[in-house]
């Protein structure tokens, strides 16, 4: 096997309406709305945009490139770019705070508890205080952290660049258990019912148990692997460098079906109504049944899309390195909106008008 290098919550939250009508008392239940998208990009701009007509709100300016994916949580943006960890007010865009790291920050961070977590080129995975900006503490994996920290039931789970997968007590930043898979892993770890699914450099696709870390199985494909898999009704989704996107059975490995682009698969997938939807180094983002594996729809750009979609209120909303962010009705495949910024787009988060925060994630709109 040729090992080539790459290039580079539900929909719908509930709001409870109780309006006096004739003395009484009447419940209306109200559909959520898309609000805000933050998006960051290769030119160092972290933008956020009207998610309804698509103009800025306004942008904050790094030294360096942003390719890690922003977060929102209690009127704040987190976002990795250039060497540090960005605190950014959601509604006028200044700076509350920057945590700096000794190495690049592309790992994206996870917000739980008031804490920040995320990973650094330095070889340290930190925990940063997400009201001050102060480190509690760092864990030190010895190699670049680009995978993006995973975190379930107080467990961590994340792989770096020296091919180790960790599992880690959010708490403290003790190890609870490593694995070493000998290739690099990039892709963002996926926790389902018990096991750790993720993508590695040697081409495939790996399933440990969460608790010990046993290996469960090995599902591969003809190149390397950067794509986050993504799991939806028992099946595990992803892409490849082979230019192909694939379905395993996310019990067994086995595979259910693969679908060919013309460009590498770095893009990370989202399930969505019984859809998946990811993009390619063909400069193309696809609509596949997730059953079969038949294509819907698809969209041409005028370069690479390795950045992973979201979906909120029936928009899928993606950014290509054509310098555009695109809104796109998820079902038709029909352009609401593009907007065009500053160097290559990478994965937007959304907020919605509730205050839920929507992300790539196990269904493709995890808060």
């Amino acid at each position: 096997m040729k090992i080539t290098l790459p290039s580079f919550i539900h929909l719908f939250f509930i709001l409870i309406s109780i309006n006096i009508v004739s003395c009484s008392k009447r419940t209306e239940v109200q559909p959520d709305e898309v609000k805000t998208i933050f998006v960051g990009s290769s030119a160092g701009v972290l933008y956020s945009f009207d998610a309804a007509r698509g103009t800025e709100n306004w942008q904050f300016k790094i030294n360096g490139s942003i390719y890690s994916t922003p977060t929102v949580d209690k009127e704040v943006v987190f976002v990795g770019g250039g060497r540090s960890l960005y605190a950014v007010d959601v509604i006028t865009g200044r700076k509350r705070w920057s945590f700096e790291t000794g190495g690049l920050v592309t790992s994206s961070p996870t917000v739980v508890n008031d804490i920040v977590y995320v990973g650094s080129w330095d070889g340290s995975l930190y925990a940063v205080n997400a009201i001050t900006g102060n480190k509690m503490w760092d864990f030190e994996g010895l190699s670049d952290f680009d995978s993006s920290p995973t975190i379930v039931d107080g467990t961590i789970y994340i792989g770096n660049y020296g091919g180790m997968v960790y599992a880690i007590d959010a708490a403290t930043g003790a190890k609870k258990w490593g694995v070493s898979t000998k290739y690099p892993v990039f892709s963002n770890p996926a926790v389902l019912d018990g096991t750790v699914y993720y993508g590695c450099y040697d081409g495939s696709v790996h399933a440990l148990n969460a608790s010990s870390g046993q290996k469960l199985w090995q599902g591969n494909t003809d190149d390397y692997i950067t794509s986050s898999p993504t799991i939806a009704n028992g099946i595990l989704y992803v892409g490849s460098g082979d230019g192909n996107f694939y379905a395993f059975d996310a019990k067994t490995g086995s595979k259910e079906w693969d679908f060919r682009t013309k460009g590498y698969v770095d893009s990370s997938p989202i399930v969505k109504n019984d859809i998946v939807y990811f993009g390619s180094g063909d400069k193309s983002f696809y609509a596949v049944d997730a059953k079969s594996g038949i294509k819907k729809w698809s969209l041409a750009t005028s370069n690479v899309i390795e950045g992973s979609p979201v979906i909120g209120d029936g928009v899928i909303y993606f950014g290509s390195y054509d310098r555009k962010l695109y809104a796109v009705d998820a079902h038709t495949g029909i352009g609401n909106w593009v907007v065009e910024t500053e160097g290559g787009v990478g994965s937007p988060c959304v907020l919605m008008k509730s205050g839920k925060v929507l992300h790539p994630g196990i269904s493709g709109d995890e808060q």
